[in-house]
């Protein structure tokens, strides 16, 4: 009896070793290329407004985001990032970057509480962006 639960207190322990092992959780990262559209308008302050991309050149993810009619244009592949980097403050600038979604479920987000007077928000994917820089 005494062999039988040193066995099976050593498998138990065994078992719960492995568990620690494993390397912590890393989220995907995607590339693509797209350019910029323009810029929500919801905060008087422009480092607080969210950035429209559409990544119709490149996109690495399987998620191809949404599409949306601005200033009487339609655009596909739209997400948008919160960024205060000037490149992507500029309309019709081609970028190229890493990616990774904000949340698992690519969850759709939209600005509230705005305090521009002509506010204009969109419901789109979120994404925060890594390693962004200008292309030709």
């Amino acid at each position: 009896m005494r062999s039988l639960s040193t066995i099976l207190i050593t498998a138990v322990f065994i078992l719960l070793q492995s568990c620690n092992n494993k390397e912590p959780y890393q989220l995907p990262v995607y590339h693509a290329k797209g350019f910029v559209i323009s810029q929500e308008k919801c905060s008087v302050d422009s480092n607080y407004n969210y950035s429209l991309l559409d990544l119709s050149i490149k996109n690495t993810s399987a998620e191809t985001g949404d599409s949306i009619t601005y200033k009487g244009v339609k655009y596909y592949h739209v997400f948008k990032t919160l960024s205060t980097s000037n490149t992507l403050h500029k309309p019709g600038n081609k970028v190229e970057f890493d990616y990774t979604f904000l949340n698992n479920d690519h969850a759709k987000t939209q600005s509230t509480s705005c305090d521009a007077p002509d506010a204009e928000t969109f419901l789109l994917i979120d994404i925060n962006l890594l390693n962004v820089k200008e292309i030709n």
